[in-house]
C-alpha cells in the first residue's frame, strides 16, 4: 500500500495543453501477482518547473509486479517495455472503505477497523498545526480541496480554464506528506 511512482520521459511528444487528454495522454497498465489488471492515468507534474509525467499506483499484494507504460499525442502513440517490481509487506493496512461487516463504520482493506478522529483544517495548514492535532489524538483531517488557502480553485486566473495550477497541486502534495509523516488521513 505504499506509494509506487514512475517519472515517465516523453521524447518527441507533441502537445501544447498537459492536462488536455487528446492532445497528450499518459497512462500505465499494473498487472498484479493475481493476475488483475488496473489502468491508471498519468499526470503532468510542472510544480517548481519540474515538467515531469507521473503515475501514482499504491499496489495491494505481495510479490512481483508488472507494468506498460504508453503514451499517445495525436500523431501516434507508444508503449514501453515490460518493467516488474517487488512489492514486500508493509505497516500499511491500506485503503479506507466503508466495513464489509457494518456499514456505518470505517475499515482498512486488509479488514482492521479504522476510527478516524480529527477535524476540519480547510485554510492555512501549517506542520505546526497538523502537530497540534496529532498531539489531541487526531488520525484524520479534513481538506476543502476546491477552494483553500487563498480563496482560489485548483484551476486558477494564473494558470487558466483547462489547466490546473501547479502551484496549488503541488500544495496538495505537501500537505499529503505532512499527513503520512504524522500517520493522519487527509
Amino acid at each position: 500500500y505504499e506509494k509506487f511512482e514512475i517519472i515517465v520521459d516523453l521524447l518527441g511528444a507533441s502537445y501544447k495543453n498537459p492536462y488536455d487528454p487528446d492532445e497528450i495522454d499518459v497512462r500505465a497498465r499494473f498487472i498484479s501477482p493475481s493476475g488483475k489488471e488496473w489502468p491508471i492515468f498519468g499526470f503532468y507534474d510542472n510544480f517548481h518547473f519540474r515538467k515531469e509525467w507521473k503515475v501514482r499506483f499504491s499496489p495491494n499484494e505481495t510479490g512481483t509486479w508488472w507494468y506498460k507504460l504508453s503514451a499517445g499525442d495525436s500523431l501516434a502513440t507508444a508503449e514501453s517495455d515490460s518493467f516488474a517490481f517487488q512489492v514486500t509487506e508493509s505497516d500499511y493496512h491500506g485503503w479506507i472503505k466503508a466495513s464489509e461487516k457494518n456499514p456505518y463504520y470505517f475499515e482498512y482493506d486488509d479488514g482492521t477497523s479504522f476510527y478516524g478522529v480529527g477535524a476540519y483544517y480547510p485554510w492555512q495548514v501549517t506542520e505546526d498545526g497538523l502537530t497540534r492535532l496529532e498531539n489531541s489524538g487526531a488520525n484524520l483531517w479534513a481538506y476543502w480541496n476546491s477552494f483553500y488557502d487563498d480563496g482560489t480553485i485548483i484551476e486558477s486566473m494564473n494558470s487558466g480554464l483547462g489547466k490546473y495550477d501547479q502551484k496549488k497541486c503541488g500544495r496538495i502534495d505537501q500537505l499529503l506528506d505532512w499527513s503520512a509523516e504524522r500517520g493522519m488521513k487527509m
